[in-house]
């Protein structure tokens, strides 16, 4: 599950979209004037057509910059979640760098599932302070496991106040793209991209690779701070079923489900036997792997 290719793709849909204004623009001005009084009626919708084309064209270039510059916050992130994970105490990570492996994907959490609680995936219809607000109190138990089991300071906990994903804000399609690792591809044109069934689709899959970045992350977090396994292991699964809660409100993700994604996809990168992460490391996550297939009654 690299994030590589989030920024890559979500680099290509501002040139998308600056040609789509381009070429609504000139129909748009081809239409315009007709000297010879000779415009027809499909002209005339033509004119209505290319106009709407260049206001639409020039909404989604601006939401696709907007995601480029989130693609490259977040794929930072969790460079960072896995750089820590892989180098343990042989490269000691800041708790800002480790903060921001954890508060990263659980911004995507809450975005995709402010547009799950909509029942329309319209992105139109979503208000991510109206999802916060009638879930704050999760919302306050969420942050307040994630501080004891990683140990964060108030200036490590600050940092989902700088990141601004708590906060009211707009979810444009394209940051369902960044946030579902742009498995859908980048369609044309690029209004498609706000389709219901392509918006349902990408919050399935970006609830599944998100929740698994955060679990990876407060794993990683928990281990450098040294929290205790069985202790440890008890409050991540509750920021875990908070968090699965909050990405699918119907039940679609579950702790179990994540846990297992988690230990496949990550995991076997750390404790292989060539492996760089140090003894020490690869011991804690063995350490947490087994408490949390206990605790959630996987095996």
């Amino acid at each position: 599950m690299d994030a590589e290719p989030d920024l890559t793709l979500t680099q290509s849909k501002p040139s998308s979209a600056d040609s789509w204004v381009t070429r609504g623009s000139k129909e748009a001005f081809k239409y315009k004037d007709d000297p010879t009084g000779s415009k027809s009626d499909a002209d005339e919708a033509k004119v209505r057509a290319a106009t709407r084309d260049v206001r639409h064209a020039k909404t989604a270039q601006t939401n696709a910059q907007s995601a480029v510059d989130s693609a490259q916050s977040a794929l930072d992130a969790v460079r960072l979640a896995r750089s820590a994970a892989v180098a343990g105490s042989i490269v000691p990570m800041s708790e800002s760098m480790l903060a921001r492996g954890v508060f990263g994907p659980l911004g995507g959490v809450v975005e995709v599932g402010a547009v799950n609680a909509t029942g329309t995936w319209s992105v139109s219809d979503v208000s991510v302070g109206r999802f916060l607000d009638d879930r704050s109190e999760d919302v306050g138990r969420l942050l307040g496991g994630i501080r004891s089991v990683c140990r964060f300071s108030d200036s490590g906990m600050a940092v989902v106040d700088e990141l601004g994903r708590l906060r009211d804000h707009e979810v444009p399609a394209a940051f369902l793209l960044l946030w579902s690792a742009g498995v859908t591809g980048v369609p044309e044109p690029l209004a498609k991209l706000e389709e219901p069934a392509l918006v349902r689709r990408m919050c399935r899959m970006a609830a599944d690779l998100q929740l698994t970045l955060l679990l990876q992350a407060l794993v990683t977090a928990a281990v450098a701070a040294g929290t205790e396994a069985v202790r440890g292991g008890e409050q991540i699964v509750e920021v875990l079923t908070i968090a699965c809660a909050l990405a699918d409100p119907s039940g679609g993700s579950t702790p179990s489900l994540v846990f297992r994604m988690w230990r496949v996809a990550h995991l076997p990168d750390i404790l292989r036997p060539e492996s760089d992460a140090p003894d020490e490391g690869k011991a804690g996550f063995r350490a947490y792997d087994e408490i949390l297939d206990q605790l959630l009654a996987v095996s």
